[in-house]
């Protein structure tokens, strides 16, 4: 099942992403941070209350403003799927956030890492 778009929002799971592309508290405090303003999530099965899961993040593409990421939750057990997520995200800047480092991060990013946090 598919979630229709969601309006600009938060989502504490892109900090650990934001930090391996460079993006520091430094950065977030005086340039602006990325807000998620688009998700498409499928939810294909359920876990167990104990499950271990693990999310593969890929980037699919990135310039200056946006980040678009695809997830997927796998469980340990035995390497499932159990859900993905296509994400777009897009740059909120702070007042004068003429950064130049944006496009180093961007080209990070754009350099279609995949990045695993295990949770």
């Amino acid at each position: 099942m598919a979630t229709s778009p969601k309006a600009a929002t938060s989502i504490s799971s892109e900090r650990p992403l934001l930090r391996y592309i460079g993006l520091d508290g430094e950065y977030l405090s005086n340039s602006g941070s990325y807000r998620t303003v688009e998700t498409h999530l499928f939810h294909l099965r359920a876990l167990h209350a104990c499950d271990r899961v693990q999310v593969l993040t890929q980037a699919l593409g990135a310039d200056d403003t946006r980040l678009h990421l695809f997830h997927v939750l796998t469980c340990e057990r035995d390497d499932g799927a159990v859900a993905t997520g296509e994400q777009i995200l897009f740059t909120m800047p702070t007042v004068d956030a003429a950064d130049p480092r944006r496009k180093a991060y961007a080209a990070r990013a754009a350099a279609s890492i995949t990045v695993a946090f295990l949770t």
